[in-house]
């Protein structure tokens, strides 16, 4: 596991429609359905100001191999490693605050609770924060996300510490 640079959010950070503009104008690039998900009425950025610790972690570090359910990883980092969820806000402000500190082609999962498509409640997503490999540009995109589904274990995910 390892630890990276706190990241403040709360209300002097950015609000949902100030987070936008901050990722716009920071050069991020934001996919289409991670707009939708920014704009629905179920993403919130905190109310109060706080810094919160972000670890990161393979699901191999956490001992899966192959492909792995989501509940299976959330619940060892949670229950095992001792680590939090991540509010849905701690992607966007990961990019703003240090998403100068991510290589080429690095992806980071964020480890939220997964938050519904606004236009198919069915349908849920998480955060992913990466890097491009080729033009080398900062995206903050969606990844599907049931907590039944599978991953690949070699996946790095970002929780909190406690």
């Amino acid at each position: 596991m390892q630890r990276c640079k706190k990241i403040r959010l709360g209300p002097d950070s950015e609000d949902t429609i100030n987070l936008y503009a901050a990722l716009r104008n920071a050069g991020c690039n934001i996919s289409h359905m991670a707009e939708d998900i920014l704009d629905g009425p179920n993403f919130v950025t905190s109310m109060r100001i706080t810094e919160v610790e972000p670890v990161i972690v393979y699901g191999t570090e956490l001992g899966f191999v192959g492909n792995v359910e989501c509940r299976s990883i959330y619940q060892k980092a949670l229950t095992i490693n001792g680590l939090d969820l991540c509010p849905a806000e701690v992607g966007p402000q990961f990019l703003l605050q240090h998403g100068n500190l991510l290589s080429k082609g690095e992806e980071l999962i964020i480890g939220m609770n997964p938050l519904p498509d606004p236009e198919n409640a069915n349908d849920h997503y998480v955060f992913s924060v990466y890097r491009g490999q080729i033009f080398d540009e900062l995206w903050l995109s969606i990844r599907h996300c049931e907590i039944t589904g599978t991953w690949e274990a070699n996946k790095r995910w970002m929780f909190l510490n406690h």
